[in-house]
């Protein structure tokens, strides 16, 4: 049968910052996770039940993806990520440097440069609309009941094609169109073994909880 998760994650994706802060990912290898390598956005405050004005942008700070290799294998098989690295250019403090990517080029959506490390990162800037607005409709989900299972306009739960050679690192790439501090690695649903750590803070309804979460599973 298809296990349900409690709290709503993207199908097929390395790691996940969902409203964290002050998170490292460095010297792994995330490969063949059909969506995203490695995805980061912002959770607005009042989805957090946090209705303090000077807490609206608190969220997504001082995050840094360095020096991981990203859709290759330790043996040196290819395996890529369908796209390495997603981000909503929310936050200030956030960086990736130094990873190696399987298509020489890391390839990524990030509308703004957010600069070195060694420079401070990202500057403060709100959450893109048009690349949040899939994650404030996946909020909603609710395994519980049977419309919510799947909120109308999100994709998080839908298979995502396998990654070629080529994939699309516009602007928008992997929201318009389905196209790196732990050892990550997963296939999706079609098949084959599946190991993913997260560490993720997620929107609820009644609010942000921490979730960390290993599973190992084989279909």
């Amino acid at each position: 049968g298809t296990v349900c998760p409690v709290v709503p994650t993207p199908v097929g994706t390395g790691t996940l910052i969902a409203g964290g802060n002050y998170n490292v990912t460095d010297n792994n290898r995330i490969y063949d996770n059909w969506r995203f390598g490695t995805m980061q956005f912002w959770v607005p405050a009042p989805l957090r039940d946090e209705f303090d004005p000077t807490k609206l942008f608190d969220t997504s700070h001082g995050n840094q993806v360095t020096d991981n290799i990203m859709g290759i294998k330790a043996d040196g098989t290819v395996q890529h990520n369908g796209l390495d690295h997603w981000w909503d250019d929310q936050g200030m403090g956030n960086c990736w440097e130094g990873n190696v990517s399987s298509r020489g080029k890391a390839t990524h959506n990030f509308l703004v440069d957010p600069g070195p490390c060694s420079g401070g990162g990202s500057k403060l800037l709100p959450g893109l609309a048009v690349k949040d607005v899939g994650f404030l409709t996946c909020s909603q989900y609710d395994r519980a009941d049977p419309i919510w299972r799947h909120p109308i306009g999100c994709t998080w739960f839908d298979s995502p094609t396998k990654p070629t050679d080529q994939a699309t690192s516009g602007p928008l790439a992997g929201l318009l169109s389905t196209p790196e501090t732990s050892s990550l690695s997963s296939t999706d649903d079609r098949g084959g073994e599946v190991a993913t750590w997260l560490s993720l803070a997620l929107v609820s309804l009644a609010g942000v909880r921490l979730v960390t979460l290993r599973r190992r599973a084989r279909h």
